[in-house]
C-alpha cells in the first residue's frame, strides 16, 4: 500500500512542475509563440544535467538503453510539439483527454503484447523477453473508471469553436507519443532496471537537442535571442525543470516497485488531475462544474480500486 503513496507523491510533484511551468509562461517576456520551444530546450538539458549530477557524473548506458533513450527523447520532443499545435487549433480539453488516454492505453498495450511478439520472434531465452503484465478484475474495472473520469474532468461545457485543420491529427499524435514515452520507461524498467539514470539522461538530453534544432528551424538566425527573458521567467523555468528532474527520477524508481506499468501511469495521471483541480481552485479561484466533480469522485474511486 505504501508504494501507492509514493505514486501519489510523483503526481503531486508533477502538478507542482505544471504550476511552475504556468508561472514561467505568464512571465515570459519574449514572443509568445517561442515560449514553449524555449522551455522545451531548457527542460531537456537541465533535467539531463541534474540527473547526471545526482548520479555522480556516472553515465554507462547499455546499447539497448541508449536506443530506448534516444527514442524517448524523440517522443519527448514530439509531445511538446503536438501539445502546442493541437492546443492552438481547437479544444484543449479534447487534447488532454487524448493525452491521458494514450498515457494509459498505449502503455497497457505495449506491456501486454511486446513479450508475446518477442517470444514469437526470438524466443523466451532472449534478453529482450519479460513476463507480460496482467490485471486483476478490480484493476481492470478501475482502469475503465479512471478513463471515464479523465473525460468528465476535462469537460468544460459551453459551445466549442470548430477545430482548425489537422487538429485531430495532433490530438491523436499527442496520445500516441505520451503513451510511447511511458511505455519506453516501463520497458527500460523491465529489461534494464540498473540503467535508470542512464535512460533519463539520454532521454532528456536528446529531447533538449531535438527541441533546440526545431527552435533554429522556426527562429532561424534569431533563435538564441528568444532566451532573453525576465529574471522571474528564468527562475520559474529553472524551478520547473529541477522539479521535473525530481519527478522523472521518482517515477522511474516507482516503476521498478510495481509489476504493472499501466497501473502506475493511471494512478499518476489520476492524481495529477485531482491535485490540478485542487490547486486551480485554491490558487487561481477556478471552479469545477457538477460533471467535473463527478469525474473527480470517480477518479478517487478508481485510485482506491487500483490497490486491489
Amino acid at each position: 500500500m505504501w508504494q501507492y503513496g509514493l505514486v501519489l507523491i510523483v503526481a503531486l510533484v508533477l502538478t507542482l512542475q505544471s504550476l511552475f511551468a504556468k508561472l514561467y509562461s505568464n512571465h515570459y517576456t519574449g514572443e509568445e509563440s517561442f515560449s514553449s520551444p524555449v522551455f522545451s530546450v531548457l527542460y531537456g538539458f537541465i533535467v539531463a544535467f541534474a540527473t547526471l549530477l545526482a548520479n555522480g557524473f556516472s553515465y554507462e548506458p547499455s546499447k539497448l538503453t541508449l536506443v530506448l533513450g534516444i527514442l524517448n527523447g524523440l517522443f519527448l520532443f514530439l509531445y511538446n510539439y503536438a501539445l502546442i499545435e493541437g492546443s492552438r487549433r481547437g479544444s484543449f480539453s479534447f487534447v488532454m483527454i487524448c493525452n491521458l488516454f494514450g498515457g494509459v492505453l498505449v502503455v497497457m498495450a505495449v506491456m501486454l503484447f511486446v513479450p508475446s511478439l518477442v517470444e514469437w520472434l526470438v524466443g523466451r531465452d532472449s534478453s529482450l523477453w519479460f513476463e507480460p503484465q496482467t490485471f486483476t478484475f478490480l484493476q481492470g474495472i478501475a482502469l475503465i473508471v479512471v478513463l471515464v473520469a479523465f473525460v468528465l474532468l476535462n469537460l468544460k461545457g459551453g459551445n466549442q469553436e470548430r477545430p482548425k485543420r489537422l487538429y485531430y491529427l495532433f490530438a491523436l499524435l499527442l496520445g500516441i507519443v505520451n503513451g510511447g514515452y511511458g511505455a519506453v520507461l516501463a520497458l527500460q524498467s523491465a529489461l534494464r532496471p540498473d540503467d535508470r539514470a542512464e535512460v533519463l539522461i539520454t532521454t532528456f538530453f536528446f529531447g533538449g537537442l531535438f527541441s533546440l534544432l526545431y527552435l533554429f528551424v522556426i527562429g532561424k538566425k534569431r533563435a538564441l535571442s528568444h532566451f532573453r527573458m525576465s529574471p522571474k521567467a528564468w527562475g520559474f523555468a529553472v524551478g520547473a525543470c529541477l522539479i521535473a528532474a525530481l519527478a522523472a527520477n521518482l517515477l522511474t524508481t516507482v516503476l521498478g516497485m510495481f509489476e504493472n506499468a499501466a497501473i502506475v501511469n493511471s494512478t499518476v495521471n489520476g492524481g495529477i488531475l485531482i491535485f490540478s483541480a485542487l490547486s486551480s481552485r485554491i490558487l487561481f479561484g477556478e471552479r469545477m462544474n457538477k460533471i467535473q466533480w463527478i469525474g473527480a469522485l470517480l477518479c478517487v474511486i478508481s485510485l482506491v480500486l487500483l490497490n486491489f
